[in-house]
């Protein structure tokens, strides 16, 4: 369903998790989880290839939200992008993120302004990159 994570969703054997903002109410903010998993299948779920995009949907708290899938990140791995436009505010712009590599799930949310893809793309080559360099993830995928 639009808005919820899937039934399926696995728990990670280990998870690490970073976020920054250039100001905290203006944004941009990003934030970037790697989670690793038992089970190279667990981590596909995250591709969540079944949703029928686009589509609107209500969050908890009342907020009204439409979800569109993008191109894929630019890494070399298997990867989707959302975008998560308001549909109450004007300037709320949310990109999700996701790279599989194996067992290993790179997850990224960038909150804009205004869309911004170049900058989206550009945090997370940075951060597949600096995974690549620790050797979370193989820069070869």
């Amino acid at each position: 369903m639009c808005g919820v994570a899937p039934a399926e969703a696995w728990t990670p054997a280990a998870s690490a998790a970073v976020a920054m903002a250039v100001d905290p109410e203006d944004g941009p903010i990003f934030g970037e989880r790697i989670e690793r998993y038992e089970d190279d299948n667990a981590a596909t779920v995250a591709l969540r290839a079944e949703l029928d995009l686009p589509c609107e949907f209500t969050s908890d708290s009342g907020s009204r939200w439409r979800m569109e899938k993008l191109e894929p990140p630019r890494v070399d791995a298997p990867g989707r992008v959302f975008l998560i436009t308001s549909l109450d505010r004007p300037d709320s712009y949310n990109y999700e993120v996701a790279v599989v590599a194996d067992d290993v799930v790179l997850l990224g949310s960038l909150n804009v302004r205004q869309p911004d893809r170049e900058l989206l793309d550009r945090l997370i080559q940075i951060a597949w990159l600096k995974a690549a360099d620790a050797e979370i993830v193989s820069d070869e995928s």
